[in-house]
Protein backbone atom coordinates (compact mmCIF):
# COMPACT_ATOMS: atom_id res chain seq x y z
CA UNK A 1 0.00 0.00 0.00
CA UNK A 2 2.68 2.12 0.63
CA UNK A 3 4.67 1.52 -2.49
CA UNK A 4 1.62 2.14 -4.40
CA UNK A 5 0.60 5.35 -2.36
CA UNK A 6 4.53 6.70 -3.62
CA UNK A 7 4.03 5.73 -7.17
CA UNK A 8 0.35 7.60 -7.05
CA UNK A 9 1.83 10.70 -5.90
CA UNK A 10 5.15 10.84 -8.17
CA UNK A 11 7.54 9.09 -5.93
CA UNK A 12 9.69 6.40 -7.50
CA UNK A 13 12.03 5.36 -4.95
CA UNK A 14 15.71 4.11 -5.43
CA UNK A 15 16.72 0.59 -4.96
CA UNK A 16 18.26 1.23 -1.46
CA UNK A 17 15.56 -0.87 0.38
CA UNK A 18 16.33 -4.12 2.27
CA UNK A 19 16.53 -6.78 0.01
CA UNK A 20 13.50 -8.67 1.38
CA UNK A 21 11.74 -5.71 0.43
CA UNK A 22 12.62 -6.48 -3.35
CA UNK A 23 10.05 -8.99 -4.68
CA UNK A 24 6.65 -6.79 -3.07
CA UNK A 25 8.32 -3.66 -4.08
CA UNK A 26 8.87 -5.06 -7.66
CA UNK A 27 5.35 -6.58 -7.53
CA UNK A 28 3.22 -3.33 -6.13
CA UNK A 29 5.68 -0.83 -9.05
CA UNK A 30 4.18 -3.49 -11.72
CA UNK A 31 1.10 -3.59 -10.30
CA UNK A 32 0.67 -0.07 -10.31
CA UNK A 33 2.05 0.50 -14.33
CA UNK A 34 -0.11 -2.18 -15.34
CA UNK A 35 -2.82 -0.56 -14.12
CA UNK A 36 -2.79 2.48 -15.78
CA UNK A 37 -1.41 0.72 -18.47
CA UNK A 38 -5.00 2.44 -20.29
CA UNK A 39 -4.03 5.76 -19.64
CA UNK A 40 -0.25 5.53 -20.77
CA UNK A 41 -1.76 3.96 -24.12
CA UNK A 42 -4.05 6.92 -24.80
CA UNK A 43 -1.27 9.32 -23.98
CA UNK A 44 1.31 7.87 -26.14
CA UNK A 45 -1.39 7.37 -29.26
CA UNK A 46 -2.99 11.15 -28.86
CA UNK A 47 -1.88 13.21 -31.97
CA UNK A 48 1.27 15.50 -30.31
CA UNK A 49 0.98 19.04 -31.33
CA UNK A 50 4.48 20.41 -32.86
CA UNK A 51 4.68 23.48 -31.52
CA UNK A 52 4.25 22.00 -27.96
CA UNK A 53 6.87 18.77 -28.71
CA UNK A 54 10.42 18.91 -28.23
CA UNK A 55 12.85 16.64 -30.34
CA UNK A 56 13.40 14.95 -27.15
CA UNK A 57 9.86 14.82 -25.82
CA UNK A 58 9.01 13.02 -29.75
CA UNK A 59 11.40 10.64 -29.14
CA UNK A 60 10.43 9.50 -25.55
CA UNK A 61 6.76 9.29 -27.36
CA UNK A 62 8.28 6.87 -30.33
CA UNK A 63 9.75 5.17 -27.86
CA UNK A 64 7.03 4.52 -25.45
CA UNK A 65 4.67 3.90 -28.62
CA UNK A 66 7.38 1.29 -29.52
CA UNK A 67 6.91 -0.40 -26.28
CA UNK A 68 3.30 -0.33 -26.15
CA UNK A 69 2.96 -2.61 -28.98
CA UNK A 70 1.89 0.38 -31.24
Amino acid sequence: ALVAHSLSHGYYQGGDTHPAHLVSRYVATYTFHLAHRPAYTAKAAAPADPALTSLSSSTALARARHALGD
